[in-house]
């Protein structure tokens, strides 16, 4: 048999990466609609669940908490991006490690006040693209 460098993966069965393969989960939470779409475009080919306010991203992590990676806007009416990750923080497990700041309207002095090793933030003038960047860096961390 000669060596043409080829391997017929039929004979070999199912490609073994090919089961292990799950699609990443994501939760992107902005009161913003346009913001939404965007990132439904963009994230497409991912698990993808959205929320339109603080209180219904709580309500989605309590009976679900297995997400990837939480993309939240930082400022929304009645429940803020800070205060859903202090009270994910409060609950324990470690969910809250799992957030990407989003922010239209970010202070430098105000980054610094939330600023540790496990948040980050992205600016929204960035583009869906450079969000997704460092989402996915968040996600193969975890």
């Amino acid at each position: 048999m000669g060596g043409g460098g080829t391997t017929d993966r039929a004979a070999l069965g199912p490609d073994p990466d090919a089961a292990s393969f799950r699609r990443p989960r994501v939760l992107v939470v902005d009161d913003d609609p346009t913001v939404l779409r965007s990132f439904r475009r963009a994230l497409r080919t991912h698990d993808l669940a959205t929320a339109t306010n603080g209180r219904e991203a709580l309500e989605i992590l309590s009976k679900d908490p297995g997400f990837d990676v939480i993309l939240c806007d930082l400022m929304m009416p009645e429940i803020t991006g800070m205060d859903i990750y202090e009270r994910l923080r409060e609950l324990g497990g470690g969910l809250e490690r799992r957030m990407v700041f989003l922010s239209g309207a970010l202070l430098p002095n105000g980054r610094a006040r939330f600023s540790t090793p496990c948040r980050t933030f992205v600016s929204k003038s960035r583009s869906i693209h450079g969000c997704y960047t460092r989402y996915w860096k968040r996600a193969r961390r975890r």
